[in-house]
């Protein structure tokens, strides 16, 4: 792909575990997988690096980093999946996410970066699926 996936949305659900959904990049072949990247910002005890939301990748000021730039990677290997969970992760630790879509050709390049920190042990955080549809009626008259 030319362009990068979308990453809507990283979630924190659990002290273990973040939920990320991401919109497909545009592309003339077809998807075959995403790959999932991440790596500790900051940890319980480091307090010098605020979350957010994400960061620009061309700025002068690279991220601060306070951890050896240790990256984890994950495969999503469904071209219709758009959301997984990471999982194994540390309580009440800064993470960054990035997801790049591949198809048989490779993988493009990496979303913009999201950063989002784990809940502390004990909290849970409740996600409820909204389903939505679009419903057409076509409505005909007899003369």
């Amino acid at each position: 792909p030319t362009g990068s996936p979308l990453l809507l949305n990283v979630t924190a659900i659990s002290s273990s575990v973040l939920h990320v959904i991401w919109s497909p990049p545009e592309s003339t072949h077809k998807i075959v997988q995403y790959r999932v990247q991440y790596r500790i910002v900051s940890t319980e005890n480091d307090t010098s690096v605020a979350e957010s939301s994400s960061y620009e990748e061309d700025s002068e000021d690279e991220p601060p980093v306070t951890n050896p730039p240790v990256v984890y990677s994950m495969l999503v290997n469904a071209s219709d999946v758009t959301s997984t969970n990471v999982t194994a992760l540390q309580p009440f630790t800064v993470y960054e996410v990035t997801v790049a879509a591949a198809t048989a050709l490779g993988f493009g390049p990496e979303s913009t970066p999201v950063r989002r920190r784990t809940l502390e042990d004990g909290e849970i955080y409740r996600i409820s699926e909204v389903l939505t549809f679009q419903v057409t009626m076509k409505t005909c008259f007899r003369r």
